[in-house]
């Protein structure tokens, strides 16, 4: 890791000669809110910052500490909350159709929402487990729905990323029989899958049928750090996305489709 002083002359030296956008999923506490409050810092106000989560009234505080912006947007506010409960997918469906038709591109898609939960199973709705729905499926719905307009700032020639914040390299096995783990769950089992299979959403996006949008769009998955829901810090170093096998790859993409 390069040390903490080089990562901060990086930051101040950002000064993008385009307006960019970033949308910050889960963005309304912890590392999420660390993180668009950073970036409205270093782009002093000057870009277009989305929080997305459930809690208004702390998205609100949060934009409120944001520096103001010297220039406008004809889309709108230049800092904006969007409410979605990312646990249902068809939440996550009605935000990202939203999007396309709003935003002209995305830089920035950065995604943390999550819960720290010791419960059983607890089937939402659409019969996803709760944990499993915001810590991988939400995320892979919003980067796959999204891509058009990562694609779009690229083809600006402008920097397009997608940020996964969870644990990446220190996954556990995939059984690929129960990828849903409707009859081997718990919380462990949970809690590990969900980042292998962050790890696996982002070599197939990388390699596979995303391919053509995604080989230039920089794909960077992280470990934890604290929220308000889990009061400590994680001191994993960074590792590498775990290797994913030729069958794995397959089954992930039979399960997108």
């Amino acid at each position: 890791m390069p040390p903490l002083a080089t990562v901060r002359a990086l930051n101040a030296s950002f000064k993008p000669p385009y307006d960019p956008v970033a949308l910050f999923v889960g963005g309304t506490s912890g590392v999420g809110q660390a993180l668009a409050q950073a970036f409205a810092c270093v782009t002093n106000g000057n870009a277009h910052i989305i929080l997305c989560g459930r809690n208004r009234a702390a998205a609100l505080d949060i934009i409120a500490s944001f520096p103001r912006p010297t220039i406008s947007s004809s889309t709108g506010p230049l800092h904006e909350f969007m409410e979605c409960d990312a646990s249902l997918m068809r939440n996550v469906q009605s935000t990202t159709s939203t999007l396309l038709t709003r935003l002209p591109k995305l830089n920035f898609l950065v995604l943390s929402p999550g819960i720290m939960s010791v419960k059983s199973r607890t089937e939402t709705t659409e019969g996803i487990d709760r944990k499993m729905a915001l810590h991988y499926y939400a995320r892979w719905k919003f980067t796959k729905d999204l891509m058009p307009l990562l694609q779009k700032a690229k083809d600006m020639g402008e920097p397009a990323s997608v940020t996964s914040i969870l644990g990446a390299g220190y996954g556990g096995p995939v059984n690929i029989d129960d990828l849903g783990l409707k009859s081997t769950y718990s919380v462990a089992n949970a809690a590990l899958v969900t980042v292998a299979y962050n790890d696996m959403m982002m070599k197939v996006n990388c390699a596979t049928a995303l391919r053509v949008a995604l080989k230039l769009t920089s794909c960077l998955h992280v470990v934890l750090f604290r929220t308000k829901s889990r009061n400590r810090i994680h001191s994993h170093e960074p590792r590498p996305c775990q290797d994913v096998s030729p069958q794995e790859l397959r089954r992930a993409n039979e399960m997108h489709r």
